[in-house]
């Protein structure tokens, strides 16, 4: 699967191959999965994709997994492959990683442990808690936060010298 003169790249301690258009093409099941044909012609159903560096270099290094976890290896720059590919892998993408913009909290209380949010975010509204660990608040390369709550969503918030005073002591606080 590699292709002559990729290079492949280290992950888990194995070889990555590098997968460009010509050794690998993807399409949707009717079940709106996505789906892999290898060059030699084998189907993996089911792939996800997933960023090695989702905030600092998004498309730079994308896996691509088959059900189950196995790697496939790592995709060419996503600029290689055609444009009908290229919107497949890139809505994929923005679905894992989906992470609503916060545009105001309308209330931001702590109690067992839990900070309880109710917000306002350019998707909707949405309510929901977070643990009061450190690791569940990141500061992100271009300078706005990144919050996860205690179900694995992500909401990004605006940098803390832009928060509203009230929401930046209850962060201090709590995180």
């Amino acid at each position: 699967m590699k292709g002559s003169g990729d290079r492949a790249d280290r992950a888990g301690g194995t070889e990555a191959p590098r997968l460009g258009p010509e050794q690998i093409r993807f399409e949707r099941t009717d079940g709106g999965l996505v789906r892999a044909i290898l060059a030699d012609g084998t189907r993996r159903e089911a792939v996800d994709f997933y960023r090695a560096f989702p905030f600092s270099a998004p498309d730079e290094l994308v896996a691509v997994h088959a059900a189950g976890g196995a790697a496939l290896g790592m995709l060419a720059p996503l600029d290689t492959f055609a444009a009908a590919q290229r919107r497949l892998i890139d809505e994929e993408l923005r679905r894992r990683y989906f992470a609503p913009r916060i545009t105001a909290v309308n209330s931001l209380k702590e109690r067992f442990g839990r900070s309880h949010w109710e917000v306002e975010t350019e998707a909707g509204p949405a309510r929901f808690e977070a643990q009061n660990e450190h690791a569940n608040l990141r500061d992100l390369p271009d300078g706005t936060l990144l919050l996860l709550d205690v179900n694995g969503n992500r909401y990004r918030l605006a940098p803390r010298s832009e928060l509203p005073p009230r929401v930046r002591r209850r962060l201090e606080a709590m995180f």
